[in-house]
C-alpha cells in the first residue's frame, strides 16, 4: 500500500464451498474490471473455534477505485448482491461479467445433469450409446451399428 492509498475492506462469513466461490466469483470479477488488491495483504482468513463450531472469516482487501478511475469499488460491490441493478445496468461490463458466472453456473448445473455417452466404432460407422440407456435400448443402438 501507497501512502494516500484509499482501500476496499470486502469481508465475509464463509459457511460453505458455495460460499467461498460465490466469494471468489466476487473478487474475479472486481479485478477484472481494474479493481487492483492491496498490495501488502489481499486475503485474509481466519479460523476461529465458538462453542465447538468453526467460524471462518475471509478478508478481500482491494483498491477503492478501479485503475481508471471510472469504478468505485464499493459501489460495484453493492450492485453485485442488487438483481436489479444488473437488470438497470445490463450494458455495465461489470454486469456482463456477473451474468457469466451465474450462465457458467447454469450450464455447470444442467450438463451436470445430462448422462456421459459412449462413442462405438466399427470401421467407419459409430454410435453413439447413453450410459444410462436400458438394456434394450443399447442393444437396438449396437444392432443398428452392425447393419
Amino acid at each position: 500500500m501507497k501512502k494516500g492509498d484509499q482501500l476496499c475492506i470486502l469481508r465475509a462469513e464463509v459457511k460453505t464451498d458455495a460460499d467461498a466461490i460465490n466469494l471468489l466469483r466476487l473478487v474475479g470479477a472486481l479485478t477484472a474490471i481494474g479493481v487492483a488488491l492491496d498490495d501488502d495483504c489481499a486475503y485474509l482468513e481466519t479460523r476461529e473455534l465458538i462453542e465447538s463450531r468453526e467460524r471462518r472469516l475471509v478478508t478481500w482487501t482491494l483498491k477503492a477505485r478501479s485503475a481508471c478511475g471510472e469504478y468505485d469499488t464499493r459501489k460495484l460491490i453493492d450492485a453485485w448482491h442488487d438483481p436489479a441493478w444488473t437488470r438497470e445496468n445490463s450494458e455495465h461490463p461489470f454486469a456482463y461479467i456477473k451474468t457469466a458466472f451465474q450462465n457458467a453456473a447454469l450450464l455447470a448445473a444442467q450438463t451436470s445433469q445430462l448422462a456421459p455417452v459412449a462413442l462405438i466404432r466399427k470401421g467407419q460407422r459409430f454410435a453413439l450409446v447413453p450410459f444410462d440407456a436400458t438394456a434394450e435400448r443399447r442393444q437396438e443402438l449396437l444392432t443398428a451399428l452392425e447393419k
